[in-house]
């Protein structure tokens, strides 16, 4: 099928583009047709009908199959095929979620040129040739040269994952009621074995056996036979780590505060080592079954004499519960991590530490090591891995993939990869052999905001600082030391010449945005504030604080105007109508108020509806241009529409798209446009008339806030550090 008879894809019923889009170019590549299978392969054309068939893994199998094929024919690769495979081996798993967005994400690809010129050529073509989107006006994160590619089939947070010592196969378990065995080449799902909430996983070697924890119950799976045998019934609360040897001989299962030791090939219990005061979360074995090692909530790390069931020595320098363990086939390193940002090295015999890592941002949930010891991975709230030289305790590279929490790492015994698993559900299958992305921190931002004219975007950042972007320097922002601890909002007037901010230190500061841009100090709590919101002509500006409180502040006069009393919980969003006599509040039990700023009365009182038995706490709250219409999101991804002109009590309307708790929202960027950002990883925008999402932006990161005005601009920042500018484009003529 050259490029001239492409077109002819849509004159197919259904069921015959299926099969020419799944075999056309395995069959050309099988009779050696392979500048037909490189002509399709790098045509944006096909490429996006194959993600829109939901065919995104064959994809990447065909990509795979003609570069091998041509390399074992003595040919070269072309530049040009090499760029479209990397271009969907980091995108895969976007595109297995957003197929639709695959032209927007090639005109945001900041890897070789010309995929970017042919996304440009396609929207040239006309509106009706694809859908709204959102173009990166700040420079494109470069593509990571580490990531291999990514996993993503799990429909909830995945707890546990491991690789086999050729890296071919990973096994993942998760919240999903599902243990998946994956292809790794392809990033396929190649077996979906089916248990209740799945806590630990554990491979063998060979990648013939897997152990598995569900509540309180052990299976051992035969993945040939696709069968699943439970071990006998031992223990009484729920499993939450699992360890065994890669000849899957021997193992070890955590629940509660006892460790039991298992015989797996006779199916047996040989007992309980039974040493730690707390609740166990984190186990390792070495490879010929001769040393464990326990971890958990009392602080310690234990390590064990299996062959005699006994403790042999505590490892107590952790200061906080310790969530992650790993350890060297050799049993030689131990290395630990938990709630006090610490990594800790162990050398074994003896018990030294012989290293202390820290954690910029947040505990440690995860920890991995090669099997030389030379280095070892860390990972953490943030979403970050971190690759640390073992010997002298330096950073080597920082990995960025997921948008929540790493809960799990896994390295081959080679070392040259590497598996992590996230809250996000994805997986991603790193190459630690090459060359290592910038081992720098970068703070994640917390909050945006987007003037309503100007040229300037304004974030702030969890290291306390503001940022300035602008669009006649659009390669590069300004940042601006500013808060003690830790910046969690920003709003700014019409003109963009005067911002608030407020943080973890409990100041609200005032930023003048002339040529020379100064802060000052207006006001300060004494608990950590969390969102602010501010009037288009910066006369009052409103704050929410930890402790319930909803202050209104005077700018120009630095003076508390009123102090809103009616929350009994955390306020973690406010909003201000643009004259200022209106104030919504939310808060963490899910209660929103509406306050008369003139009386500082509260006058309404709205709940937003509880789902299944939790509240639903408010994490955002966007007020329309005439206050009429208000927005709210929060814990369980529905975004709400309340009529506030009406005075109903009850949400008139809701959206749904997130696959994650929505963090921020924002009128624009149009009238009867709504932009939202979630832990999801992405930025989505709403067209209000129809309730439906419109387009979608995957950031590097769980995406804390997010910004608009009426002009097109969208602006966005994540918990990986992006500080991001979009523009939207409607296509509507």
């Amino acid at each position: 099928m050259p490029e001239r008879h492409l077109g002819r894809l849509h004159s197919l019923d259904v069921e015959q583009l299926a099969l020419v889009l799944r075999e056309f170019v395995p069959k050309a590549i099988e009779i050696n047709r392979l500048g037909i299978a490189h002509t399709l392969l790098t045509s944006i054309d096909f490429v996006e009908e194959k993600c829109s068939a939901g065919m995104v893994h064959d994809l990447v199998a065909d990509y795979a199959a003609l570069s091998g094929r041509i390399r074992s024919t003595g040919g070269s690769v072309s530049s040009l095929l090499t760029a479209w495979q990397r271009f969907v081996d980091t995108q895969s798993h976007v595109l297995f979620t957003a197929p639709d967005i695959l032209v927007q994400q090639a005109l945001n690809w900041n890897g070789d040129n010309r995929i970017p010129a042919a996304a440009r050529t396609r929207i040239a073509s006309g509106p009706e040739a694809h859908p709204p989107y959102l173009e990166l006006l700040t420079t494109p994160a470069q593509p990571d040269t580490a990531l291999v590619r990514t996993l993503y089939q799990h429909e909830s947070l995945i707890s546990s994952a491991a690789l086999t010592a050729d890296g071919r196969t990973a096994v993942s378990g998760g919240l999903d009621h599902a243990v998946r065995v994956w292809d790794v080449a392809t990033g396929h799902c190649v077996d979906t074995l089916r248990q209740e909430l799945t806590t630990a996983v554990a491979i063998d070697e060979a990648g013939t056996h897997v152990l598995s924890a569900s509540y309180q119950t052990l299976v051992l799976w035969d993945l040939e036979r696709r069968r699943g045998t439970a071990l006998p019934a031992h223990h009484d609360q729920a499993v939450l780590a699992v360890a065994m040897t890669p000849d899957a001989r021997w193992a070890l299962s955590a629940s509660g505060n006892t460790v039991a030791l298992w015989d797996l090939r006779n199916r047996a219990c040989l007992g309980d080592l039974l040493d730690h005061s707390d609740e166990v979360r984190a186990l390792a074995i070495s490879a010929d079954g001769s040393v464990g090692v326990s971890a958990g909530a009392d602080h310690t790390v234990r390590v064990w004499n299996l062959r005699e069931a006994r403790c042999v020595a505590v490892l107590d320098e952790h200061t906080d519960r310790v969530y992650a363990l790993a350890m060297t086939p050799a049993a030689n390193l131990i290395v630990s991590g938990g709630d006090d940002r610490l990594i800790k090295l162990w050398q074994w015999p003896g018990g030294a530490c012989t290293m202390t890592l820290r954690s910029e941002y947040g505990p440690v949930n995860a920890v991995a090591v090669t099997p030389d010891g030379r280095r070892c991975l860390s990972g953490g709230e943030d979403g970050e891995i971190v690759v640390w030289d073992s010997a002298v305790g330096t950073r080597l590279g920082t990995l960025r993939a997921h948008e929540l929490c790493v809960s799990a790492l896994s390295i081959t015994p080679d070392g040259s990869r590497a598996l992590s698993g996230g809250w996000d559900g994805k997986l991603a299958v790193w190459e630690l052999s090459g060359p290592l992305p910038d081992a720098g921190y970068r703070p994640g931002v917390h909050g945006v905001a987007v003037p309503a004219e100007g040229d300037r975007v304004l974030f702030v950042d969890n290291a306390g600082g503001l940022r300035l972007w602008e669009a006649a320097k659009p390669d590069g922002d300004q940042r601006l030391p500013g808060h003690t601890e830790e910046a969690h909002a920003a709003a700014v007037t019409a003109d963009g010449e005067l911002a608030v901010t407020v943080g973890t230190d409990g100041t609200l500061r005032r930023w003048d945005l002339g040529e020379t841009v100064a802060d000052t100090v207006i006001g300060h709590h004494d608990s950590p504030l969390y969102d602010v919101a501010m009037t288009p002509d910066g006369r009052y500006a409103v704050c929410s604080a930890e402790d319930g409180a909803v202050l209104l502040w005077d700018v120009p006069n630095a003076v508390l105007a009123q102090s809103l009393v009616g929350h009994s919980t955390a306020v973690r969003a406010v909003a201000i109508s643009t004259s200022g006599e209106l104030v919504v509040s939310g808060d963490n039990d899910g209660v929103i108020r509406r306050w008369d700023t003139a009386t500082g009365t509260c006058n309404a009182v709205l709940d937003t509806p509880k789902l299944g038995r939790h509240e639903d706490p408010v994490h955002g709250l966007a007020l329309s241009p005439r206050g009429d219409l208000l927005a709210s999101a929060g814990l369980h991804r529905v975004i709400w529409l309340w009529d506030l002109a009406s005075g109903q009590q009850r949400p008139v309307g809701y959206l749904l798209g997130h696959g994650n708790m929505v963090h921020a929202l924002a009128f624009g960027p149009r009238p009867g446009f709504l932009v939202s950002s979630g832990g999801d990883g992405f930025v989505k925008v709403w067209d209000l008339r129809t309730s439906k999402c419109v387009a979608s932006f995957p950031a590097n990161g769980n995406v804390h806030a997010c910004g608009a005005n009426m002009r097109g601009i969208v602006a966005f920042g994540d918990a990986s550090g992006q500080a991001g500018v979009l523009r939207f484009h409607m296509n509507d003529g």
